[in-house]
């Protein structure tokens, strides 16, 4: 009789640890959160998924337009626009559709909010509002109290978190020669960086700041020290360099990816914080490619899922592909010559990448826009958001 109660616990327990293995190793779609614009309903609202499609929740329900969702650092909230008429306003609402609440009003339109905008402990935004006719940078609570100016300098433009907290990163001004700077987020501590640089990315143990500059008579991409010191021209080349999408860190901060055209076709090269082991990621396909528009690192840091141009016109759409860190395994996959493909981003697994692009829906005269999941081989596509609306400006979740 014991035996056989042995045999029947050990039966139980290998079930429930092979159910617990097909948990774990299940796609990091059941994770995911996607926060996306849609006009489904006959207006731009604000919506959320999960990364399979399922648990479809409208988070909105106005007659303005609402846009540019993008999550806290814990992923519990999302910071976005309204435009009612003449009034703009920054509001936060909870990932589960309640509490939303106002951030500031502002008369200055900008058409997207940024990652870099919320302080990593997710406490505060930096945003750029209009009051009494100046524009300035303004720290606003996210919880809908208090705002505390932090510069009134009428030219400051973006503004960036250090990934500690400590320092936030700004450029001022506009081309041609916008400045970078730094201050603490009490405002105090204001560090002059360099009087030539844009697209400007904290390196992810904020030690470094990679940024753009013309000093040399073209674009290159520097790297320096968070204090401004240590200036390393890491391009070398007498191409156009970060000229499109700018400097991008690796998640362990190893790899500088970059945007570059050279020998008349754009692509993509990786290089180490101090300029060695200068690597071509990505020359599409040996083709001709005209621009790079995106570049995104997998969380693991082993891929880079990024949208290209692929042929000689400027003005073609974008298409969305992936390849190895190391330059090997280039894939097209979508290859249409419809509509532009954005990189929404990568599942926490790195497995998958979310997408939006163009899709025919039954009854629909057109394209439209969905998000759509795929496997980061090209297998296993799916949509999302199969709808006859149009689905934009997606954002996944950073932690499932």
């Amino acid at each position: 009789m014991t035996h056989q109660l042995l045999l029947r616990a050990l039966t139980i327990m290998a079930v429930a640890l092979l159910a617990l293995a097909i948990a774990c190793t299940s796609g990091a779609d059941d994770k995911e959160r996607i926060v996306f614009i849609s006009d489904r309903d006959g207006n731009p609202e604000l919506y959320v998924s999960n990364g399979d499609g399922s648990g479809l929740l409208r988070l909105t329900d106005t007659p303005a337009e609402e846009l540019s969702p993008v999550w806290s650092p814990a992923g519990d909230t999302i910071a976005f626009l309204r435009i009612d008429g003449d009034r703009t306003t920054y509001l936060a609402i909870d990932a589960d559709g309640t509490n939303e609440r106002l951030l500031a009003e502002t008369d200055v339109f900008y058409s997207r909010l940024s990652n870099e905008a919320w302080s990593p402990d997710g406490s505060q935004l930096v945003l750029q509002l209009a009051m009494d006719g100046e524009t300035s940078l303004f720290l606003v609570n996210t919880d809908g109290s208090g705002q505390e100016a932090l510069s009134g300098d009428a030219e400051l433009f973006v503004a960036s978190w250090a990934p500690d907290g400590e320092r936030i990163l700004i450029q001022a001004g506009l081309a041609p020669r916008p400045r970078l700077l730094s201050v603490r987020p009490d405002g105090s501590d204001s560090l002059e960086l360099t009087g030539n640089g844009w697209s400007a990315a904290w390196s992810p143990d904020a030690s470094q700041i990679a940024f753009v500059t013309d000093r040399d008579g073209n674009s290159e991409v520097y790297v320096m020290n968070a204090d401004g010191s240590n200036l390393v021209n890491v391009s070398q080349s007498d191409g156009t360099d970060g000229d499109s999408v700018g400097p991008v860190w690796s998640p362990d901060g190893s790899r500088i990816a970059f945007d570059t055209i050279r020998d008349e076709r754009a692509q993509i090269l990786a290089v180490n914080p101090d300029g060695s082991d200068p690597t071509t990621v990505a020359s599409p396909s040996d083709a001709t490619a005209s621009r790079i528009d995106q570049i995104v690192w997998s969380p693991d840091g082993q891929r880079i899922a990024f949208a290209a141009a692929i042929g000689t016109l400027e003005n073609a759409p974008s298409d969305f592909l992936t390849v190895n860190a190391d330059g090997t395994g280039v894939l097209n996959l979508t290859n249409t010559n419809t509509t532009a493909e954005v990189v929404v981003g990568w599942s926490s697994d790195s497995a998958r990448v979310f997408y939006l692009g163009g899709a025919q829906s039954e009854g629909a005269a057109g394209l439209n826009t969905e998000v759509f999941s795929i496997a980061h081989d090209g297998t296993d596509l799916f949509s999302l958001t199969d709808d006859e609306g149009n689905d934009t400006q997606a954002a996944v979740s950073p932690t499932g």
